[in-house]
């Protein structure tokens, strides 16, 4: 999950945000994303919007937690939109995907969801690649939990999050070019039906255990 600090003045305690530790080498999702894809998507982009976040805070003098800004997005500076939503999707995606394996099966109980709500495995896989070709410009597709507690896959534009519309991100894929480019060109669709080899579905399944046990 994202980490946080506390930095405090005389009249303020100020929230600051840090990266999550990236859980593999910059090379380790090869032939996938290559080491200078994954680099530059971490240490530069993941960053920025680490860094503008940041600076939100400090600017805003806002001591909530990202997570209720977001659920109440229209409420705040612009800034939180940008860079808080740039923060946490990243924060998700960068623990969404693990090293290449010649096996990497979808776990039974994530399966059973998906075949409960989208009818097949395959039907789910169509639908989620097939959303996220369709992310006009730039943007994320992602599978979530909506209040009734069933799954969808819903798209988000820029960065905004799935928080922002009353939906639980349990995995999200970055669409912007900036994820993809140095490696598939445009190919979008070709990067989208690659990168399930790479998924890490027991983060899936820690976010699902989450939800259910309220925490967020």
């Amino acid at each position: 999950m994202p980490t946080l600090s506390t930095k405090s003045n005389i009249t303020l305690p100020i929230v600051m945000y840090t990266k999550v530790q990236l859980p593999y080498e910059y090379n380790a999702l090869e032939p996938i994303l290559s080491r200078k894809a994954v680099k530059e998507h971490y240490d530069f982009h993941y960053s920025n919007y680490t860094k503008g976040l940041n600076e939100a805070y400090l600017k805003n003098n806002i001591q909530l937690k990202l997570i209720n800004i977001l659920h109440n997005i229209n409420d705040y500076p612009k800034e939180f939109r940008e860079n808080g939503g740039g923060y946490i999707n990243h924060s998700i995606f960068f623990q969404c995907l693990k090293p290449i394996s010649y096996e990497n099966p979808i776990p039974d109980s994530l399966k059973k969801i998906m075949r409960n709500d989208f009818g097949s495995v395959d039907e789910f896989m169509n639908y989620f690649i097939g959303m996220g070709k369709k992310v006009f410009g730039s943007g994320w597709v992602w599978w979530c939990i909506a209040p009734n507690g069933r799954t969808i896959i819903a798209t988000t534009k820029n960065q905004d999050t799935p928080y922002s519309e009353n939906l639980y991100p349990i995995f999200g894929i970055d669409v912007w070019e900036h994820s993809y480019y140095l490696d598939y060109l445009g190919d979008r669709l070709k990067y989208l039906n690659e990168i399930f080899k790479i998924v890490n579905w027991d983060y899936v399944i820690s976010r699902i255990k989450i939800k259910m046990n309220s925490y967020v």
